[in-house]
C-alpha cells in the first residue's frame, strides 16, 4: 500500500488498536481511562466464623515463608476423612493469603469432573483457564494444548489455586501454575504419594476437640439451651465426633427443634448420625468405599466388629482370615481412601465412619453371616493370645480355661518373647479384651466369655486400679445357668 492509513479519534473511544504494519500492534488509551485488571476470586465468602485449626494454619504459614525460589509452586496437601473440614480450611487459608497472592484465587472441584472414578483433567485445566479470563472459544482442544496455555497464562503470576477432592497426585500435577511464586492447596482423603518433583507439604486435618466443637456449634446457632445445658452441649458436640459437617447438622437440629431439650436432641441426633449418616458427606464415603478392592471393602465392613480403639495388622488378619501381609495391604488401602487414620500405634476408625461401615455391612450381608463369623474369630483369637500372655506373665499354674488351638490359615499369633512383653500386651489390649468379654456373652459364647476373664485377672493384679472395669465385665458375662454347668469358679 503506497499511502499510509491513519485513524482519528473523535473522543468517544477509550481504546484504539492501530495496525502500523503487519505483525505489530500498538494500543492507545484515550483520556484518563486505564485498562481494567481482571483478578479472579473463585471461592465463596465466609458465612460463619472459622474455629480452631491453629496448628494447621501455622504449619502452612511456615511453609509459605520458607518456600525456596525456583522450586515450582508450593503445594499444600490437606488430608483427612470426608466431613473433617479440609475444604473449609483451604478456603480460610486462601482468603487470609489473598493479599500475598494479588493475581487471584482459583478453585476447581475434581469430583465435579469425575466420570466412573476418572477425572477429565483436560476439563479441569479448561476451568482454570476460564477462571483466568480465557474465553471458551479460545481454549485449545487438546489436553497438551491446554496445559501449555495454562503455563503461559500463569507465568510470573502470584496465584492461589485450590484443588478439591484429589485422589492421586497425577490429577493435580497438570493443574500446577508455572510460577514458583504461586500456592496450590489440595484436599484429599489420603496422602498423595505420587506428587513427584513438587515442593509438597502434607498437613493432616483431624477432628475438632470437644471444646472447639462446642464453640463452633455456638457460632452456627444462637440458642439459650446451649448455655442453659452446658453438659448436654458438650455431649452433643462429642456425638458429632469432632466433624464440622456433623456439627453443622447438629446446629440445624437445634434450630429446627426449638421446643425439645438439648438432652433429648443428643440421643436423637446420635442415633440419626450412626444409623443414617451425614447427608453432605455420605456420598463421599460411599464413593470411597465403592473404589476399594474386594478385600479392602470386606475389611472395612468388618472393622466395626473390633471392640478396641486401635486396629493392628494381626487383628485385620483375623477378620479377613489371611496373613499379615495381605491384611496390612488392606489397611493401607483404607488409610489411602481416607477411611482409616494411620498412627504410630496402629490404625483408628472414626466413630461416624464405623456407622457407615456397619451400614455397608448390613447392605452387603443382610443376614449377618459375615459379621457373626468375624466376631467369633476375634473372640477366639483374643482368648488364645490372652491365655498365652497370661502363661508367660503369671507362670504355669492350675487354670480353668484351656488355650484354644491356633487360628486356621495364615492368621498369626503375637510373638511374645517374655513376661514384660506379655504384660505390656495385656495392658495395651485391655479395652479390646473387655470388649470381647461383652461380645462373647452377647453372642452366647459363654465359655469364651469366662475364659477371657482369667488372663484379665493377671492384668488386674498388675494394675489394681482396673478393679472397676474388670468387675463390671465379669458381672456382665456371668449368666447363672452357664456357671452351674461349667467347671467350678475359684476366683
Amino acid at each position: 500500500m503506497a499511502e499510509e492509513t491513519r485513524n482519528s479519534l473523535d473522543g468517544r473511544a477509550e481504546a484504539v488498536v492501530q495496525a502500523g504494519r503487519i505483525g505489530e500492534f500498538h494500543q492507545h488509551w484515550h483520556g484518563a481511562a486505564a485498562p481494567v485488571r481482571f483478578v479472579p476470586f473463585q471461592i465463596p465468602p465466609a458465612l460463619a466464623r472459622f474455629e480452631d485449626r491453629t496448628d494447621e494454619q501455622e504449619r502452612i504459614s511456615r511453609a509459605v515463608e520458607e518456600h525456596p525460589a525456583h522450586r515450582g509452586p508450593l503445594v499444600v496437601a490437606l488430608t483427612g476423612i470426608g466431613g473433617i473440614g479440609k475444604t473449609a480450611l483451604g478456603f480460610h487459608v486462601a482468603r487470609g493469603l489473598a493479599d500475598r497472592y494479588p493475581d487471584g484465587v482459583l478453585y476447581v472441584d475434581l469430583d465435579d469432573l469425575r466420570r466412573d472414578g476418572v477425572v477429565e483433567v483436560s476439563d479441569a485445566v479448561g476451568e482454570l483457564l476460564t477462571g483466568l479470563g480465557v474465553l471458551p472459544e479460545w481454549l485449545e482442544k487438546s489436553f497438551g494444548g491446554r496445559t501449555k496455555q495454562l503455563w503461559t497464562s500463569t507465568r510470573e503470576k502470584r496465584l492461589v489455586v485450590v484443588v478439591d477432592n484429589a485422589r492421586v497426585g497425577a490429577e493435580v500435577i497438570p493443574l500446577l501454575p508455572a510460577s514458583d511464586r504461586s500456592l496450590v492447596i489440595v484436599t484429599s482423603h489420603g496422602a498423595l504419594y505420587d506428587l513427584e518433583g513438587t515442593a509438597a507439604v502434607e498437613v493432616p486435618v483431624g477432628p475438632l476437640s470437644a471444646e472447639h466443637a462446642v464453640r463452633l456449634l455456638g457460632h452456627l446457632v444462637d440458642d439459650p439451651r446451649l448455655t442453659a445445658e452446658p453438659a448436654a452441649a458438650v455431649d452433643l458436640a462429642r456425638g458429632c465426633g469432632g466433624l464440622p459437617a456433623a456439627i453443622r447438622v447438629a446446629g440445624q437440629w437445634v434450630r429446627k427443634y426449638r421446643r425439645r431439650s438439648l438432652s433429648r436432641l443428643v440421643a436423637e441426633l446420635t442415633s440419626e448420625l450412626h444409623t443414617r449418616g451425614i447427608p453432605m458427606v455420605e456420598a463421599v464415603w460411599d464413593a470411597a468405599y465403592g473404589a476399594l478392592s474386594s478385600e479392602g471393602a470386606r475389611l472395612y465392613r468388618l472393622l466395626p466388629q473390633h471392640p478396641g480403639p486401635v486396629i493392628e495388622e494381626p487383628v485385620a488378619a483375623v477378620l479377613l482370615g489371611c496373613g499379615p501381609g495381605l491384611a496390612g495391604d488392606a489397611l493401607e488401602e483404607l488409610e489411602h481412601a481416607g477411611l482409616l487414620d494411620g498412627r504410630p500405634e496402629g490404625w483408628r476408625m472414626h466413630g461416624l465412619l464405623r456407622g457407615h461401615a456397619d451400614r455397608m455391612a448390613r447392605q452387603q450381608d443382610p443376614g449377618g453371616v459375615e459379621r457373626v463369623g468375624a466376631r467369633r474369630s476375634l473372640v477366639v483369637w483374643y482368648r488364645r493370645q490372652a491365655g498365652r500372655a497370661d502363661l508367660l506373665a503369671a507362670g504355669a499354674r492350675m487354670t480353668f480355661a484351656r488355650i484354644p488351638e491356633p487360628a486356621p490359615g495364615d492368621v498369626p499369633d503375637i510373638g511374645f518373647t517374655g513376661k514384660p512383653e506379655a504384660l505390656r500386651w495385656l495392658e495395651s489390649q485391655r479395652h479390646a479384651l473387655f470388649g470381647c468379654v461383652r461380645m462373647a456373652f452377647e453372642d452366647g459364647q459363654y465359655e469364651d466369655a469366662w475364659a477371657l476373664c482369667e488372663p484379665l485377672w493377671t492384668h488386674f493384679l498388675d494394675h489394681p486400679t482396673m478393679r472397676t472395669s474388670l468387675t463390671r465385665s465379669v458381672r456382665v458375662s456371668r449368666p447363672p445357668t452357664v456357671w452351674s454347668t461349667s467347671r467350678p469358679w475359684s476366683g
